[in-house]
């Protein structure tokens, strides 16, 4: 018997070492479990944080309040279409030059205004001064030319309000 416990007493040692080492590795494992735990709680309590224990019911107010954004959503998608066509139509380009009419007047006071849609469709507006008065003159533009003559002025800016 002598024998049998030296064996005994010698496999001791490895036995009390991996079962230290088995318990901490479950002392590992318990913590990792732990704060897993700890992770689910959280986001389980930040779901149920508006007091409702059933959870269908909890379910159903959440559908009901995705379907009312979406009719929101619907609703905005709609006035979005109808601003966009609203505002091709509106004047968004415009050409701007003041120039001297007449050589022995001084100072730019005479001027000539491009106002264009998205389509490049407006008008023209030529404000002429003179020592006799100031007169003004519109022009329809449309598709970016129009079926009279324009001065330089006026061509130049037709250019600048189509080019922006």
């Amino acid at each position: 018997m002598d024998q049998l416990e030296y064996y005994i007493e010698y496999y001791n040692i490895y036995i009390v070492c991996g079962m230290i080492i088995a318990v901490i590795l479950l002392f590992i494992i318990a913590l990792i479990q732990q704060i897993k735990i700890s992770n689910f709680r959280k986001k389980y309590n930040l779901f149920m944080k508006s007091g409702e224990v059933d959870i269908e019911k909890l379910l159903i107010s959440q559908i009901n309040k995705i379907e009312g954004v979406e009719n929101h959503l619907t609703k905005i998608d709609k006035n979005q279409i109808l601003l966009d066509k609203r505002i091709d139509s509106t004047y968004q380009k415009i050409g701007i030059v003041k120039y001297n009419a007449f050589k022995e007047m001084g100072g730019n006071l005479s001027f000539a205004i491009v106002l264009l849609n998205y389509y490049n469709n407006g008008v023209l507006i030529n404000g002429i001064h003179s020592r006799d008065g100031s007169y003004t003159y519109v022009k329809t533009i449309e598709n970016g030319k129009t079926s009279v003559q324009l001065s330089p002025e006026e061509n130049e800016a037709l250019d600048k309000a189509i080019r922006q």
